[in-house]
């Protein structure tokens, strides 16, 4: 039986009132749920979205093109609503993937088989891939690290390898405020640099604008130079003819 994931109990009527397009009753629907329910036409939640995975994967192609409507329609706004999506359903994500890894031996044999047979058949892009995976491990290791200090880091991997684990990375090489994330460097400069910054971007995208209209002139001058090349020669032809 699924909970809804507000307990305020209200009746139709007084969300008709105050203009709300949910309500809620505390009681189970037809099929059990205890969820919200529409204003317009009383039907649960979870009893409209089950009807509407079951016609999108009969026919996907509407809600692919509905879901493209809305992604190009702001790109912006539906990348967050994606991210509060998934950090909503974090937890539940996670579990899955345990249990799934878990639980399931022969799924994990299936994708290590499948990521081999890809690394084969795509080995330019898996060396970019693992190129830019050193060169990032590179940027986000301190400076200040010992030798000693490497040597027992990598003496970590080296164990949990022969153990046939993984070492779990707390924080990920390229997230939004790692060490090496150029929003990361940003937010750390001072309000005057970050305002320097800003500035110099304008005054890069007017120059760069200076340049092409700059450009567009000079090749403007080189056809009437032409022009006036030929304009000149007729003019000799014509002055020659005149004095014969």
């Amino acid at each position: 039986m699924s909970q809804n994931r507000s307990s305020a109990v209200m009746q139709r009527a007084e969300a008709i009132t105050v203009g709300q397009k949910w309500y809620f009753t505390g009681e189970p629907c037809l099929h059990g749920h205890i969820a919200r329910r529409w204003v317009v036409n009383r039907e649960c939640h979870h009893c409209v979205n089950a009807r509407r995975r079951v016609r999108r994967a009969i026919d996907p192609a509407p809600y692919r093109a509905k879901e493209k409507r809305r992604r190009d329609r702001d790109p912006a706004h539906y990348s967050e609503l994606q991210r509060q999506r998934r950090l909503r359903h974090i937890e539940k994500r996670r579990a899955y993937d345990r249990r799934r890894y878990g639980e399931r031996p022969e799924y994990r044999a299936r994708m290590k088989r499948s990521a081999i047979a890809w690394a084969r058949k795509n080995k330019g892009k898996r060396n970019k891939i693992v190129a830019a995976r050193r060169w990032w491990i590179k940027r986000a290791t301190p400076s200040w690290l010992t030798p000693e200090q490497k040597a027992e880091i990598a003496a970590v991997y080296l164990e949990a390898s022969r153990r046939g684990e993984s070492v779990d990375h707390i924080y990920p090489l390229r997230a939004k405020n790692s060490s090496c994330s150029r929003t990361s460097r940003r937010r750390r400069l001072p309000a005057e640099a970050r305002a320097l910054l800003d500035e110099a971007k304008l005054i890069r995208a007017d120059g760069a604008a200076l340049v092409e209209r700059v450009n567009k002139l000079a090749k403007d001058a080189t056809e009437i130079g032409k022009k006036l090349d030929g304009l000149g020669i007729i003019c000799d032809r014509v002055e020659r003819s005149l004095k014969a």
